[in-house]
């Protein structure tokens, strides 16, 4: 960047069904509103945050919406188009040297 400006990014591996690390909001306090988010969408939690408080949904929603095992209403009442079922029918070895065309 010819201004001068740097941009920094923070991985940290976080694991179990509630992730926590430390706020980096004392060293950038620009952290402020991404670590909500963090929080809000995918429940990582963070020490020592001073306002962690829901930013885009209501206060009384439950859940992470953004993590992949929070489930999804929509596909449950209609189905989504594109699923594919990739279990093994019955008495099916796995094979696919068989016939196409055959009936059952």
């Amino acid at each position: 960047d010819p201004i001068g400006h740097l941009g920094v990014t923070l991985k940290a591996d976080l694991v179990g069904d509630r992730p926590e690390v430390d706020s980096w909001i004392g060293v950038y306090p620009g952290a402020n509103w991404h670590e909500r988010e963090a929080w809000e969408m995918f429940g990582i939690s963070f020490r020592g945050h001073p306002n962690q408080v829901h930013l885009y949904l209501p206060s009384h929603f439950e859940g992470n919406p953004l993590r992949k095992d929070y489930p999804l209403l929509a596909r449950r009442v209609k189905p989504w188009p594109g699923i594919v079922d990739v279990e093994l029918m019955p008495g099916g070895d796995g094979d696919d040297g068989g016939d196409e065309g055959e009936g059952p």
